[in-house]
């Protein structure tokens, strides 16, 4: 992964942008944990309606999977809003670029949107 350089029209030097993934925010990290952990840990209730030993009806809810939804969408929000940031120009760390940081939060949204169906039993559920 390469760095990039430049200078503004007046001469005054931009910050090295890359799109190294150790560059992106702890957010997205957090983020990330919470959208794996969701996969594995789960805490839900399940609800069955039966008549003559058939079931008519079913509810299912993981409610971990719909908390880590609201974590992962928040995080989500915190890595697209590091993209507007002001960043010092004089820095020699070299920051995420803006494709990266948008790639990112969208991979984030996309966990919270599986983890909201699969928090309403749409998407894996037992019913």
């Amino acid at each position: 992964m390469s760095q990039q350089t430049s200078t503004t029209d007046g001469g005054t030097p931009t910050q090295p942008t890359t799109n190294h993934p150790k560059a992106l925010p702890k957010p997205f990290w957090v983020g990330l944990a919470f959208a794996l952990a969701a996969f594995v840990v789960h805490l839900s209730s399940t609800g069955t309606s039966r008549v003559n030993g058939v079931v008519v009806e079913c509810s299912y809810m993981d409610y971990f999977a719909l908390l880590a939804a609201v974590a992962v969408a928040a995080c989500a929000v915190a890595v697209a809003k590091t993209a507007f940031a002001r960043h010092n120009p004089w820095s020699k760390i070299a920051r995420p670029t803006r494709g990266l940081l948008f790639g990112a939060s969208a991979v984030l949204l996309v966990f919270a949107v599986v983890h909201v169906l699969r928090g309403l039993g749409m998407l894996g559920g037992p019913c």
